[in-house]
């Protein structure tokens, strides 16, 4: 920790974090960045942090009274945590902001912060959730901003290559599946660093962006070993859809016959244009429902498919561990879907 002599005077004060009656001054000296005081309460820090509380009993620097404590950590991450700490309901960066996160919970994990920790780590799964139901509706939020914005998909949810190197790093495990299964929805055209500052809606490299795919990646991090996991996923998932599984042998009409190959092909072909085969399965239920387009399937086969779609797609939500061979968290993913339910948006976990 460095013990150069200073100023306090000559420190900029972080006017978020500089309270009157706070008992402590904390000193980020992080080298080559300018000295930062927040002025908090100990009892604060103490409460949440065993580190800091510990490094607080053996503080000895006084300054007009008041107890200086230095730490060396990123001025952000410190304002972050400052911020979750005195106010839980806001939260302290974009929702997107991976990059930002990250240091934010390196910050919290090096104390021992685990409440904040906890937050993040929940923050996370509320977008790459463990319950196939919190995935639809997350998607369906994902459509409907891209229906009002057209591109720019990249601002409203957090991108899934960063997230893998996260919860490989922090061993968060339970993000792993579907952060691998949303990848492999994203055209490897696509490279996040490359998208375009887009002024208006009609911009060529916007419209090109969008046909495209709905997001882009940062595919130029991907590792090699990912990248085969990946690759390997999409030609397993695949299987999903082009094998006939909606074959109703005790049903002779051919008509309802034909609106069931009808449907199979549908389904297919919104597999293929947008790279998402449960979103594919999702809008073949709608087919087979009264608004739906698939009004010659016959009563008894609309049930029979209805719960045969249902149940691949349940099946290949339970499966993303295996068909991305995702080994260090098959066991976990499988009691997290199964004692949260397929249907059911509570209960996310952390590994």
């Amino acid at each position: 920790m460095d013990s150069t002599p200073f100023s306090l005077s000559a420190c900029g004060v972080n006017r978020h974090h500089w309270y009157p009656n706070g008992d402590l001054i904390i000193v980020n000296t992080l080298p080559g960045s300018t000295y930062q005081l927040f002025r908090i309460h100990k009892s604060l820090l103490m409460r949440y942090s065993p580190v800091f509380a510990r490094n607080l009993h053996a503080a000895k620097e006084i300054r007009n009274g008041i107890l200086v404590h230095r730490v060396e950590e990123q001025p952000r991450s410190i304002d972050a945590l400052f911020r979750c700490l005195y106010q839980p309901s806001v939260k302290p960066f974009k929702d997107t902001d991976i990059v930002a996160y990250e240091e934010l919970l390196d910050l919290c994990i090096k104390y021992q912060i685990l409440s904040v920790v906890k937050r993040i780590v929940t923050h996370f799964h509320a977008y790459y959730p463990a319950t196939l139901r919190q995935w639809d509706w997350n998607e369906a939020k994902l459509i409907y901003a891209s229906s009002q914005c057209g591109f720019d998909l990249e601002e409203y949810f957090p991108e899934p290559i960063a997230m893998i190197q996260l919860a490989r790093k922090h061993h968060i495990h339970s993000l792993l599946p579907i952060a691998f299964y949303y990848l492999s929805t994203i055209n490897p055209n696509c490279e996040y660093a490359d998208r375009t500052i887009r002024s208006g809606r009609n911009s060529v490299e916007s419209q090109a962006h969008l046909r495209a795919g709905r997001c882009s990646a940062r595919w130029r991090d991907l590792q090699p070993d990912d990248c085969s996991r990946l690759l390997h996923g999409k030609n397993t998932i695949a299987c999903h859809v082009l094998n006939d599984f909606l074959v109703v042998p005790t049903c002779e009409d051919r008509h309802c016959f034909h609106e069931r190959s009808q449907l199979h092909k549908s389904i297919i072909e919104e597999a293929i244009m947008d790279r998402d085969v449960l979103l594919a399965l999702k809008r073949g239920l709608y087919n087979l429902s009264p608004a739906g387009t698939f009004q010659g399937v016959c009563v008894n086969c609309r049930h029979t498919l209805g719960v045969s779609i249902e149940k691949r797609r349940e099946g290949l939500w339970l499966d993303l561990p295996a068909l991305f061979g995702l080994l260090e968290c098959r066991s976990a993913w499988s009691r997290l879907v199964v004692n949260t339910g397929h249907g059911s948006v509570s209960g996310q976990a952390s590994n």
